[in-house]
């Protein structure tokens, strides 16, 4: 019997490289978004306190913790045992069905059209994450690029952010890179 574990937390990207040696087999889809839309969203969320959460609580540490748990994650990924598959969240706002199907093909899992209904499937559940309210909503594109309506607030973190920025192909259309700093 073939056993799927599923875990969306972002921070257990850190046991990755346990994950890889216990079991070389597994199959990682690995949810990557602009950097600047997770500090944004990381910002707005009323985390509570906790171990995990500690750096959450500042601009600055936010931008520390992405670049912290992505430093290793772009050090792991040519080096893992197990395949994985980046998923683009710009992707998935803007094509559901055609994303998941591609993510279903990668698990080795067949394909159900009502997987595009899935927050139906959530009403009246007890969802115990920060974005709880968003899992029950339809997909909306409200989220991508929401960091544009704060360019200013920026400054402080974008030297942090700028590898990642690049190295997952985002833009730099505003020019932060080249001056504004």
């Amino acid at each position: 019997m073939l056993k799927q574990v599923v875990d969306k937390n972002a921070l257990n990207t850190i046991d990755l490289g346990v994950i890889s040696v216990i079991f070389p087999e597994a199959k990682i889809v690995f949810a990557i978004r602009d950097p600047r839309d997770i500090c944004i969203s990381c910002f707005m969320q009323a985390f509570s306190s906790a171990p995990a959460t500690v750096n959450l609580f500042s601009w600055e540490g936010i931008a520390r913790q992405y670049s912290a748990v992505m430093g290793y994650w772009l050090t792991l990924r040519d080096n893992i045992q197990p395949t994985f598959l980046e998923l683009r969240y710009e992707a998935t706002v803007a094509n559901f069905e055609a994303t998941y199907r591609q993510v279903f093909d990668f698990l080795g899992v067949a394909w159900h059209p009502e997987v595009v209904q899935f927050h139906k499937r959530t009403k009246g559940r007890y969802i115990s994450t920060p974005s709880f309210s968003a899992v029950s909503d339809p997909i909306y594109t409200s989220a991508v690029a929401r960091w544009k309506h704060y360019k200013k607030q920026f400054s402080p973190i974008i030297k942090e952010l700028e590898p990642f920025i690049k190295a997952f192909g985002y833009s730099d259309q505003d020019g932060f890179f080249n001056h504004g700093r």
